[in-house]
Parts: structure tokens; sequence; C-alpha cells
């Protein structure tokens, strides 16, 4: 987080990627782990699950996912679609919806039988 904080990589493209980068790492910490063969934007879908519920969300990360698909797949020459302003709002909100504690909070620890947590 500090990385991504303090040290933001100035291209929109790259910015992206380093907030996809950074999500990534933080379900990865709480065991939901990217599988292999997979990409970002299948298994963040799969992830929203454990995002805490608000009206702004579902638009703002399907928002981000059209974005992180353009940098993972766009071609190098083309123009970022919004502005770089526009990119950094959407990155930050992103990663302020997908904080490690309240991720680690929603999933639960390993080895507790989900049906049981879920009935406490």
């Amino acid at each position: 987080m500090l990385t991504w904080r303090f040290f933001p990589v100035r291209s929109a493209r790259g910015r992206i990627l380093q907030t996809m980068r950074l999500l990534e790492h933080r379900l990865h910490f709480v065991r939901l782990a990217r599988p292999s063969g997979t990409t970002f934007t299948t298994w963040f879908r799969k992830q929203q699950t454990h995002l805490e519920a608000t009206e702004q969300a579902p638009s703002a990360i399907a928002e981000f996912l059209q974005l992180a698909d353009w940098a993972v797949y766009g071609v190098n020459d083309l123009e970022t679609p919004i502005t770089n302003a526009d990119v950094e709002s959407i990155c930050c909100d992103a990663t302020r919806w997908f904080k490690l504690a309240a991720l680690r909070k929603s999933v639960p620890p390993c080895g507790t039988n989900v049906l049981l947590r879920q009935s406490l």
C-alpha cells in the first residue's frame, strides 16, 4: 500500500496495473488467490461477494474492471479512455472498497465451516 500511495506510476495504464496488483495481493493475503489461467476481471467479479455493500460499488467496480481490461489488453498506442484524474479517482475508490482489514473480517478463517460461521 505504501508503494501504491507514495510512489504512484505516472501513466494511466501503469496506475491501473499497479492498482490491480495491490488488489490481487490483498485478496491473496485472505486466501482468495487468483487461479492460474483466470483473467483478473473474471476472478475479481467472483470476489465481489467479499465487498462491503454500497450503492456505488457495483457500477464503480464495473468501471474499474473496464479500465483493467483496457490496461491489460488494449493497444499500447491507444490513449486512455478517460482523464488521468478520473483514473486516479477510480483506482482510489477500488482500493478503499477492498481494504485488507475488511476483507479479513469477511472471509472465514482457514478450517472454519462456512455454514457454521454464517449461523453464528
